[in-house]
């Protein structure tokens, strides 16, 4: 199930996507696109799990600015001479697996909600701007 987290970022996207109607000079097609990619831009950022133990983006972000920015007090080389490097691998690559999407115990529902509901809106916009007409033309052309 998601978590607060998840479907606050997911809830701003569907807004952003539903402010994207707002945008001047621009025709449906074009404010849906731009909608699409918002939204979805927003809901592989909720769902983005980094790093080897998988946490959300901005607690991995946070762990590698405080890995780089703080202070070593030892280093250790290994007694190995650095003109050489060894080829030998310590793990193994199919274990290795840098970015995955947090789909397998969350609610995939939420997801096909948002974006359901801003495609209604969008819908309903549509409809509005002589959508109803157009449909009208082409059931009387049937």
């Amino acid at each position: 199930m998601f978590n607060d987290r998840d479907l606050t970022i997911m809830g701003v996207g569907a807004i952003a996507a539903v402010i994207c109607l707002l945008i001047p000079s621009l025709g449906l097609v074009a404010k849906g696109i731009i909608a699409f990619v918002v939204l979805m831009t927003f809901m592989a950022l909720a769902l983005i799990r980094l790093g080897p133990d998988r946490v959300p983006m901005e607690v991995f972000l946070k762990r590698r600015i405080k890995f780089a920015t703080q202070v070593r007090q030892h280093t250790y080389h290994g007694g190995r001479d650095a003109a050489f490097p060894s080829t030998h691998m310590t793990k193994s690559p199919s274990h290795f697996r840098p970015l995955s999407l947090q789909l397998d115990d969350s609610n995939i529902y939420w997801v096909v909600s948002i974006w359901l509901a801003v495609v209604g809106i969008y819908f309903v916009i549509w409809l509005q701007n002589g959508g109803a007409e157009e449909i009208s033309f082409w059931i009387r052309q049937l």
